[in-house]
């Protein structure tokens, strides 16, 4: 496929557009490295990096030709309407490029160019260890709430770097209330899950507010306002402690654990979950054909694994193609946002 062909396919590919205007431009950012010709249309998602660092992998023109041809057959086969909301997936990796986060990143960058969202990644610590984490979260909120409420971001995806996309073709918009309804005070602000140690904040959606820039505040204050609690999970039980403070916990929204933060099944590994016809064995939280996004979770050796995933994963075919789908969750989560009054 020719440079001109991809890039009239993005442009005018109805699949990963939206009717909403172009994002006009933001306050100065580092320069996303991107290749040049994204930059010919503004709708092109943005990919940039944050600090004096890259730590984004390059767009490549084979990046872009593998985007392509997953668009193309998500288009046809995949039941997933178009989105209008503006969502960018925030990150952070830092120190060492390895390959297995470099090539886990990738997918991500697939996702955000089928579906035109953007990407912002902390490149370099600016505190101390996985505060970092919620640091560039608040950093982010604070420069989109900056902006007019229409060129701000809606909604930000937050996603660990351990995370690997499974299913280019659903939008991560596919997890939220219905575009355009409220249910009024309980508005739902974050969207995150739990697992068997609690709250699990590796995958978690953040409406772009005045509420999650106080809870941010909150989450990166509490270690100093409460010494002596116990953070066995760093800021991700500080963030636990604080959504369940009676200020937050009306607007978050706790879902199901397989919504967006399966996690994989260390007895079958890749190859089952691209071959089995059945879910026998499987746990509910253990990812099969069909879920949004797999989250290997946790402090252990998964350079690994994750690369014999990353190689699976991006040699499948689509799943909605090959009518192998396993797990098919937009009706639970339509039910769930039913139960919220939508």
């Amino acid at each position: 496929m020719s440079l001109c062909s991809l890039v009239f396919f993005l442009f005018y590919s109805p699949y990963p557009t939206n009717n909403n205007p172009p994002h006009p431009p933001h306050p100065p950012l580092p320069r996303p490295i991107v290749q040049e010709h994204l930059h010919l249309r503004p709708s092109i998602p943005k990919f940039a990096n944050h600090g004096t660092s890259r730590c984004l992998p390059f767009v490549t023109d084979d990046l872009i030709e593998e985007a392509v041809k997953r668009n193309e057959s998500c288009r046809t086969f995949a039941p997933f309407p178009r989105s209008r909301t503006r969502i960018s997936t925030v990150s952070v990796t830092y120190g060492e490029r390895k390959e297995h986060i470099q090539k886990a990143l990738q997918t991500h960058i697939i996702h955000n160019i089928i579906h035109g969202n953007d990407m912002h990644v902390m490149c370099n610590p600016i505190v101390d260890d996985l505060w970092n984490k919620p640091a560039f979260i608040l950093s982010v909120l604070l420069e989109q709430m900056l902006l007019p409420p229409e060129e701000r971001y809606e909604w930000l995806f937050w996603a660990d770097r351990d995370t690997i996309i499974l299913d280019q073709c659903r939008p991560t918009s596919s997890f939220l209330p219905p575009e355009g309804s409220d249910s009024g005070a309980d508005t739902p602000n974050l969207v995150v899950t739990s697992d068997a140690n609690g709250l699990n904040n590796g995958v978690f959606l953040l409406r772009v507010s005045d509420w999650a820039i106080e809870l941010f505040e909150d989450i990166l204050a509490f270690r100093f306002y409460n010494p002596d609690a116990d953070l066995r999970f760093t800021e991700q039980s500080a963030m636990e402690n604080v959504i369940r403070m009676d200020r937050f916990i009306n607007n978050v929204a706790m879902v199901p654990q397989e919504w967006f933060n399966g996690y994989p099944n260390s007895e079958f590994g890749p190859e089952k979950f691209r071959d089995r016809n059945n879910t026998m064995g499987l746990e509910d939280f253990q990812v099969r054909r069909g879920d949004f996004i797999v989250h290997f979770a946790g402090p252990w050796d998964k350079d690994e694994p994750m690369l014999e995933w990353e190689r699976v994963i991006r040699n499948m075919t689509n799943v909605w193609e090959m009518n192998k789908v396993q797990r098919h969750l937009d009706g639970d989560v339509q039910a769930f946002w039913r139960e919220w009054g939508y």
